[in-house]
């Protein structure tokens, strides 16, 4: 895809997906919750820590996108091109655009959010929740829209959840809505990508 099919225009869709990327502890949580929370009419977070499998995912997943006017936000690590691929291609099944929002949380403030955790639904947590981050470190590739993603933006931490208040979740909305589009043929499914096998692939942890 050359970089001339860059073009700014509206979105006509109905329906809207956002992939949330990026390493456990960085906020997908407490972003996709915020967003979910300004818009319950608008948007619906799909969660694996949730719901148990990704196939439980996929399913909510179509779901949601058969409802008009109902956009979905996947809250999931989404570490490499293989795990996105899968959202790309069911949303394109319904001829719904995607796009994918970075985390850019430091690390270091990703590890401490991870040793304070309690009663979290994963194992990502204390001294055996470092160890998963930094396989997860190792891992990441972050989104191109080479792989379909129509905007990609990224985002910084907030010093709190609270911190996501409407004010500062329709400041994101309005940053993603000004990034010019890429567009694509969704007709044509993303199968280009290399396979990563890993135990985890299928039920990656949040």
């Amino acid at each position: 895809m050359s970089w001339d099919t860059k073009i700014i225009e509206k979105n006509v869709s109905e329906n809207r997906v956002l992939v949330c990327v990026r390493v456990p502890g960085s906020g997908k949580l407490t972003f996709s919750n915020s967003l979910c929370q300004a818009y319950p009419d608008k948007w619906y977070r799909v969660n694996q820590d949730d719901l148990g499998t990704r196939r439980a995912c996929e399913d909510l997943f179509k779901a949601k996108l058969n409802e008009i006017g109902m956009n979905v936000i996947v809250d999931r690590c989404n570490f490499n091109g293989n795990q996105r691929q899968v959202w790309i291609n069911l949303a394109w099944s319904f001829g719904v655009p995607v796009d994918a929002i970075i985390m850019d949380t430091p690390m270091e403030e990703c590890s401490s959010r991870i040793l304070e955790r309690q009663n979290h639904p994963t194992e990502v947590k204390g001294q055996k929740g470092l160890e998963i981050l930094a396989d997860f470190q190792k891992w990441m590739i972050l989104p191109s829209y080479e792989e379909g993603f129509e905007r990609i933006i990224s985002i910084k931490p907030q010093p709190t959840s609270d911190s996501y208040n409407d004010k500062v979740i329709e400041e994101i909305l309005t940053k993603l809505t000004e990034e010019p589009i890429v567009k694509h043929n969704k007709s044509v499914p993303i199968t280009n990508f290399r396979k990563f096998n890993i135990k985890d692939e299928n039920n990656s942890r949040s």
